[in-house]
């Protein structure tokens, strides 16, 4: 197929150090995966008592950089790529570098896909770089702390 036969590292599409110019603007890098224990990708977000437990969509930001930012726990924010926005509640966690913010996938009314990036394909997998992209993080209102 004419690819290497060893893995060999590709500088990410859009990142602090492949667009240094877009990082200026959005200086955060913005992670998606599973949306954690309770759902399978988009499925089962209809059946009551999973809603009861993960009800909304939520952003994970370090405490650090919630702070610098003026957000708090539970907070509602907008997310914004080069390509679209989406609102989230913020969940402070140590568990994210501060450079880095992570929504989960799956979510109908804070879809993740608006703001990465479908037009990087890679020439093995054919697959679109959604996993990972260049954000800015603000906050649009009180959510009352914790």
């Amino acid at each position: 197929m004419g690819f290497d036969g060893l893995p060999v590292y590709y500088e990410g599409s859009e990142n602090r150090r492949s667009k240094p110019e877009l990082a200026r603007e959005y200086p955060l890098n913005a992670l998606t995966g599973r949306a954690g224990p309770v759902y399978v990708h988009s499925e089962m977000r209809t059946i009551p008592w999973l809603r009861e437990i993960v009800p909304e969509s939520f952003l994970l930001i370090n405490p650090r950089k919630a702070n610098e930012l003026g957000i708090k726990n539970n907070d509602l924010v907008l997310v914004e790529s080069p390509r679209g926005s989406i609102k989230l509640k913020a969940h402070l966690t140590e568990t994210i570098a501060p450079t880095s913010v992570y929504v989960p996938g799956g979510w109908e009314e804070a879809n993740y896909n608006v703001l990465g990036i479908e037009d990087d394909i890679c020439a093995i997998s054919s697959q679109a770089n959604y996993m990972q992209c260049l954000c800015r993080v603000s906050p649009i209102s009180k959510g009352g702390g914790n």
